[in-house]
């Protein structure tokens, strides 16, 4: 039979029960045996070690999941070595093996470290973690990267708890999006198991993939994890079998801050940040991102009745530029969002599609479905422009969207016009807050950054990546017309992230002002600094023409401070140069 159970606001799963309903064990994450160590069950005579399961009792898959999220949160830490192996099989007859091994450290809310002990060309590599930063560190070239991240730029992204975040999160999610039953028991390595057969929901015809779970009776974390997966590309099948094991688990135990440090050796080589060329930007309204964008935004007409428009989102990677459109029906799941997002076909490798999937047709254009995870992505390209678009939705849906959207299904007509305002934006578009066609608009720029400001970007150059901090963009009619989605420094200097929280910088009364903490440590050199723009939006080949209005610097030591600059009125509109 199947049953659904809520496991949290707004997620629904499905699970196939093999069995009535009983209480499953309940030790927690908090049962110790008598020297501290986490509890073990003893072996039953004749009871085999060889992981396969035994059905032993009337378990459901619905009650170990529910049990499995409330262990999660009593668990305030662990650590295990984890064993992966993986074989790799593309139909030749030829398999490739790979084994790693680490030791792993988790702590809430965020902090995770892996120390990688094999192979051998990966052995005393480092990946450690606080939640807004992320140091690589690889022992043999003694070199090391780091970025930084924040919620507000990954999309509201960012982790909460230990029961969300890193490896505990991919089985939540899997375990939640995909069909479980529940296969008995088993013992692995002296710990006894409930062991979960998962399948995920709506993989597409060229793509099989399951995998089993073994969750430990006392913590339900996975001490063991098989995953079979399979890739069909024409006349060739490309499969993967991985098991993975977590050896020496324990829970809960005293864990030195000092786990989640890491200083490296004398003479590392600091590598370019794998970040550093990204830039994200969000923006209210569509209008606003057409301002500040060179990409061509259409939107879809129809849309699903409960969906409404939340967000735009530019984002940047070298000289490849996209915009997602994002519609939301008030769920706070992101896997609830329908996101179309456009990119420029001209500047990469052009395609009709993802290459995997179904192939379909988008009004006579040509196209790939592909759906997994309960997840619809349909991809294709039209005239210059590369879509995809994502939801919850199935083809025909999704296609219907595709085909609503003016540039594709509108023809020439709505192709010419799609950088005018919509029928419904008339109103907008001709109120004095449209500043696109208001020539007695003054626009200006205000940055946040480190160190001394720039007051010539001709002769000076710009901000390098480790000293913008934060960004605004307006004008006299409206304030603030974009802004950055979140703290910056993605550069050289993420520990700027670490030290300084600040709020977004504020327009009013004709100056910027910005409000920040910063934590102990050596004092920093801060700049708010304004300048005035030839126009609305912003491009590299007009940055050079912005006028310096003012700047507000000063070295700090810890503590909230605020920064405050004047702005330019609309009487100094022609100060910028042409």
């Amino acid at each position: 039979m199947v049953l659904a159970v809520v496991l949290s606001a707004g997620t629904a799963v499905a699970f196939t029960a093999t069995g009535p309903a009983q209480t499953a064990p309940t030790a927690g994450a908090d049962a110790l045996a008598d020297n501290g160590e986490p509890a073990q069950h003893n072996l039953q005579p004749g009871q085999a070690q060889t992981g396969e399961p035994t059905q032993t009792d009337n378990q459901s898959a619905a009650e170990v999941v529910q049990n499995a999220r409330q262990s999660y949160g009593g668990i305030q830490n662990f650590n295990a070595t984890l064993v992966s192996t993986t074989n790799t099989s593309n139909g030749t007859g030829s398999t490739d093996s790979v084994e790693t091994r680490a030791n792993i450290s988790f702590e809430k809310p965020n902090n995770f470290r892996y120390e990688f002990l094999a192979p051998a060309n990966q052995s005393g590599n480092v990946i450690i973690s606080n939640g807004t930063s992320t140091l690589f560190y690889n022992e043999a070239n003694n070199t090391y990267r780091t970025f930084s991240f924040n919620e507000s730029t990954f999309g509201g992204m960012g982790a909460t708890n230990l029961s969300e975040t890193g490896y505990l999160d991919s089985i939540n999610r899997t375990l939640t999006q995909s069909n479980v039953s529940y296969e008995g028991t088993a013992t692995v390595a002296d710990r006894e198991t409930y062991v979960l057969s998962v399948e995920p929901t709506g993989i597409a015809a060229n793509v099989t993939d399951n995998a089993t779970y073994y969750l430990d009776q006392d913590t339900y974390l996975p001490v063991k994890t098989t995953t079979q997966a399979s890739f069909s590309f024409g006349n060739e099948t490309t499969s993967f079998e991985s098991t993975t094991l977590l050896r020496d688990v324990r829970t809960n135990v005293d864990m030195p801050a000092t786990v989640f440090d890491f200083t490296p050796p004398e003479g590392a080589e600091r590598l370019e940040s794998p970040l550093s060329n990204v830039s994200m930007s969000s923006y209210t309204s569509v209008e606003q991102a057409r301002q500040n964008t060179d990409i061509r935004i259409c939107e879809p007409s129809e849309i699903p009745g409960n969906y409404s428009f939340a967000n735009a989102t530019e984002s940047s990677v070298g000289n490849n530029t996209s915009v997602t459109l994002r519609y939301t029906n008030g769920s706070d799941d992101p896997t609830a969002a329908l996101s179309v997002t456009i990119s420029d076909a001209t500047t990469g490798q052009q395609s009709t599609g993802s290459g995997i999937g179904e192939n379909v047709s988008i009004d006579g254009q040509s196209g790939t479905y592909v759906e997994a995870a309960g997840q619809g992505v349909l991809s294709f390209t039209s005239d210059d422009a590369q879509y995809t678009i994502t939801g919850p939705f199935s083809q025909d849906e999704l296609v219907s969207i595709a085909e609503s959207i003016d540039c594709v299904a509108g023809g020439d007509d709505a192709a010419d016009g799609a950088d005018e305002p919509a029928a419904d934006d008339t109103d907008a578009a001709n109120s004095d807050t449209d500043t696109a066609d208001d020539g007695d608009a003054a626009y200006y720029q205000v940055d946040f950054v480190a160190g001394d400001p720039i007051e010539n970007f001709e002769t000076e150059g710009t901000y390098a990546n480790d000293r913008l901090l934060r960004f605004a963009h307006g004008s006299t009619d409206e304030p603030v017309m974009r802004r950055a989605p979140g703290m910056l420094a993605y550069g050289d200097a993420p520990e700027l992230n670490e030290r300084i929280e600040s709020q977004e910088i504020t327009i009013e009364n004709d100056t910027a002002e910005i409000t920040f903490t910063v934590d102990d440590g050596e004092s920093v050199q801060l700049s708010l600094v304004s300048y005035e723009k030839v126009g609305p939006g912003w491009s590299p080949a007009t940055e050079d023409k912005q006028e310096f209005i003012d700047a507000d610097t000063r070295t700090f030591k810890s503590g909230t401070h605020t920064l405050t600059v004047d702005l330019p009125d609309k009487d100094s509109n022609s100060t910028a140069k042409d």
